[in-house]
């Protein structure tokens, strides 16, 4: 067990990458955990600084009414902003775990299929598997659902745009693995209830993943199986 320890240690310090401090790292995943809200941080930010300087400007001027309207603008796009960084946050917690899971019990691609829900949770899960040597099993994996890199809404907004105003979604988003509950269409892949630990072998080590001639990649990937679960799965309707 020590020995699978160190070894996933190694593979892990290689994953990070050479140079730099441990703070130098946690901030290149933190960075790379959740790329597309970062992004939108960025432009929420550039926006609310735009409407905020024309609103200061428009109050120089005299123009009050236009100016607490820019103002108000500014502020909208600032609390965009936060909800931005906060989903960023959550997606962070998400790669931990997911790494944590896969360093504990092995690469499962049922972890991955409760990760495939939005583009953001599959950034993350892309970081952990690549983290163990596994990213290029996890893209594939996802590609065989279906799933290409213009699919940035989630499942079930883009199922129902409503939900996204919906208790539990947000629940789901920003509190990930606390009471998740499903938010899934016919064809969709349902959240596991217990969260994370729930789709993976309670008794899977990773000398197992090691010593298993398919651990190179999902079991569902090599195996005849896996056409009547993409069948059944996001691939359906994403070609």
């Amino acid at each position: 067990m020590a020995t699978n320890r160190r070894q996933a240690g190694k593979t892990t310090a290689h994953a990070a990458g050479p140079g730099g401090g441990p703070w130098t790292r946690q901030a290149c995943r933190y960075l790379r955990a959740a790329p597309f809200p970062h992004v939108s941080t960025v432009l929420a930010l550039c926006a609310a600084g735009f409407f905020g300087g024309v609103g200061f400007e428009a109050f120089e001027r005299g123009f009050a009414a236009a100016g607490w309207a820019l103002t108000g603008m500014a502020s909208g796009w600032l609390a965009a902003a936060g909800l931005c960084q906060a989903d960023a946050c959550s997606r962070y917690r998400e790669y931990r775990r997911v790494k944590a899971i896969f360093l504990r019990r092995g690469f499962c691609r049922r972890t991955l299929r409760v990760m495939s829900g939005s583009r953001c949770r599959r950034d993350a899960a892309l970081l952990a598997a690549g983290e163990i040597g596994r990213r290029a099993c996890a893209s594939r994996y996802f590609r065989e659902l279906g799933y290409r890199w213009r699919h940035l809404a989630p499942d079930a907004v883009a199922s129902d745009p409503w939900r996204l105003f919906d208790r539990r979604f947000l629940h789901t988003t920003f509190v990930p693995g606390k009471g998740i509950g499903p938010h899934t269409r016919a064809g969709r892949v349902p959240f596991v209830a217990s969260g994370l630990d729930a789709a993976v072998p309670k008794r899977q080590t990773v000398a197992e993943a090691s010593s298993s001639p398919h651990s190179g990649c999902p079991r569902g990937v090599r195996r005849r199986g896996f056409s009547s679960v993409a069948a059944s799965g996001p691939g359906e309707d994403r070609r």
